[in-house]
């Protein structure tokens, strides 16, 4: 029979933020957008600025979630690594390219903080928007990004450490 000390208590891990970062940064790699672009009718032709501007779009909301899941299961450090993120995103990157995404990334975070995490319709909406899908293939394209987006966020929230 074993003892179990009364004031013991469990002492949450912490994590730095590189572990942090780099299991995100990981997670961003291996996600391409690509089924994504393609049933938002965004053909795959090689530097298509339309193609770009939605990746660019896509990848700023995806790290908009992450910062979603950071103030969820980090509320005291998440603003931290948010930041050293984004600073190291910056590196190798011009200042005027790296300033656009980075505002982009932040819009969707505080878009993302007002919304929750439990109704990504709104979110998908000013997605398509910001890539030009004609009116009449948004309420399916909405409906696909939406279950994508949240399908985005539950893989980033389980692989968030």
């Amino acid at each position: 029979m074993t003892k179990t000390q009364p004031n013991a208590s469990i002492t949450p891990a912490a994590y730095t933020s590189e572990e942090v970062i780099s299991h995100f940064e990981a997670i961003l790699e291996d996600t391409s957008f690509s089924p994504q672009l393609h049933y938002l009718g965004i053909k795959r032709v090689p530097m298509s600025p339309r193609r770009r501007r939605a990746r660019q779009e896509l990848q700023a909301m995806f790290v908009g979630l992450w910062k979603l899941a950071l103030d969820k299961s980090f509320p005291a450090q998440s603003d931290e690594f948010f930041h050293d993120f984004l600073e190291k995103y910056k590196e190798g990157r011009s200042v005027k390219q790296a300033g656009q995404m980075c505002e982009k990334i932040n819009n969707y975070a505080e878009m993302l903080k007002t919304c929750g995490d439990k109704d990504f319709t709104d979110i998908a909406a000013h997605v398509l928007s910001k890539i030009n899908i004609p009116q009449a293939d948004c309420p399916k394209a909405s409906l696909a990004l939406a279950l994508d987006i949240r399908a985005f966020y539950q893989t980033i929230f389980e692989r968030l450490i």
